[in-house]
């Protein structure tokens, strides 16, 4: 597992941070895996959906999955950040409709915790 962190002013859209975001969910995915039946675990692959008919996780492994993809992110980006507000449940377009798509929503909250400041956009 990288533990590494990335600088605040790393994050730009750059393949890098692409990249990393991905690194952080599959990180993640190993981790579930591991407190997982094999037969409940979750494909390591960037279209595996998170929700929906065909997903693989029932609604409490998703929440669990979700706590270890935030608290990979926070080591690695050392911000906290929350995936499982509101707006992501509420989406048009669901952020937990793939691996991919939970991906690119992580880097999206980064960005705009990047935006805000530390303190949320406070003085």
């Amino acid at each position: 597992m990288n533990t590494q962190r990335m600088p605040i002013g790393s994050i730009d859209g750059s393949a890098d941070a692409e990249s990393a975001a991905l690194e952080i969910v599959m990180d993640a995915v190993a981790e579930i895996n591991r407190l997982l039946p094999e037969d409940r675990q979750l494909p390591a692959d960037p279209v595996t959906p998170l929700l929906g008919s065909r997903a693989t996780l029932d609604s409490l492994e998703l929440v669990q999955f979700l706590a270890i993809v935030e608290q990979h992110a926070r080591r690695r980006w050392a911000t906290p950040i929350t995936l499982t507000d509101d707006a992501a449940w509420s989406a048009t377009r669901s952020p937990f409709r793939s691996l991919t798509a939970l991906a690119g929503f992580l880097l999206e909250r980064r960005k705009e915790l990047e935006i805000q400041g530390p303190n949320g956009g406070s003085p």
